[in-house]
C-alpha cells in the first residue's frame, strides 16, 4: 500500500468510512455443492463504501493494469459440440486489479497490485462473450476490493467442502490472522495503520482500542 501526494487527510476519510461499515450486506446467493450460500456483490460493495466516503471527500477506484510486457490476446471462434452450436472465448495475460481510495485533495491510498493469471478458456452462448469476459474480471475485482477493505464478502461455506478443503482453509486462514492486527474489543485494526499499530505495541506493551489507535494516529502528526 502506498501514499500519493500526502497521506493526513485522505487517511482520516479512509478511518471515518471504513469506521462506519462493519460488514457489507450479502445481497447475491451462490452455490457450493448441495449448500447455497449468500455473498456481498461488488456493486454492493462499492455502494457501500463510496455512500460514506463520498460525503468526507473520498471515493474508491479500481483499475485493471498489465505490466510492461502483457499482451492480451483474445481469440473468438465458433465451435460445435453435443449442446450445439455456441462461441468459446479463449484467451491468455497476466493482468492486475489496483485498488485506489481517492480523495478530494489530490490525496490517494494506493493497494499493491492484485495480480491473477488470466487464462480462461470460457464457453457460452454467442451474443455474451464479452458479458462472459465481464463476469470474469467482476469475479477478481470484488476479491481484490475486499483483500483492500478487510470486509468478509462470504458467508462461511464449509459445509459443502471436503475435509482436506476445510483444513486447507482453516490453514490459510490462520496464516492471514498472523498479519492481521486486533484491537481491544477483538475488532481488526484498518490496514493503514498497521504500522502505527506495531508502534503502539512497542512503545505501549498493551493491545490499544480503536479511539486511543485513532489518538495516537493523531499525535503522529502533529
Amino acid at each position: 500500500m502506498k501514499f500519493i501526494n500526502g497521506y493526513d487527510k485522505v487517511v482520516k476519510a479512509y478511518v471515518e468510512g471504513r469506521s462506519a461499515v462493519l460488514s457489507i450486506g450479502k445481497d447475491k446467493k451462490g452455490q457450493v455443492g448441495a449448500s447455497s450460500y449468500k455473498y456481498a456483490t461488488l456493486d454492493a460493495i462499492l455502494e457501500t463504501m463510496n455512500g460514506v466516503l463520498l460525503p468526507l471527500g473520498a471515493v474508491i477506484s479500481q483499475e485493471l493494469v498489465g505490466d510492461k510486457d502483457t499482451k492480451i490476446e483474445i481469440c473468438v471462434s465458433e465451435v460445435s459440440d453435443k449442446n450445439g452450436s455456441r462461441t468459446a472465448l479463449f484467451g491468455t495475460s497476466k493482468l492486475g486489479i489496483v485498488t485506489s481510495i481517492i480523495h478530494e485533495s489530490g490525496q490517494v491510498i494506493e493497494s499493491e497490485t492484485f495480480w491473477f493469471d488470466a487464462t480462461f478458456d470460457y464457453m457460452i452462448k454467442s451474443p455474451s462473450a464479452p458479458q462472459g469476459l465481464g463476469i470474469w474480471l467482476t469475479y477478481f475485482k470484488r476479491y481484490a476490493l475486499g483483500s483492500f477493505l478487510g470486509i468478509p464478502l462470504d458467508e462461511d461455506t464449509d459445509g459443502a467442502i471436503k475435509t482436506k478443503e476445510k483444513e486447507k482453509s482453516t490453514s490459510q486462514v490462520k496464516a492471514n490472522e498472523v498479519k492481521e492486527r486486533k484491537l481491544a474489543d477483538g475488532t481488526l485494526a484498518n490496514p493503514t495503520l498497521h504500522g502505527l499499530y506495531d508502534e503502539w505495541m512497542a512503545e505501549k506493551k498493551t493491545i490499544p482500542s480503536r479511539v486511543e489507535l485513532q489518538e495516537y494516529f493523531k499525535s503522529k502528526k502533529k
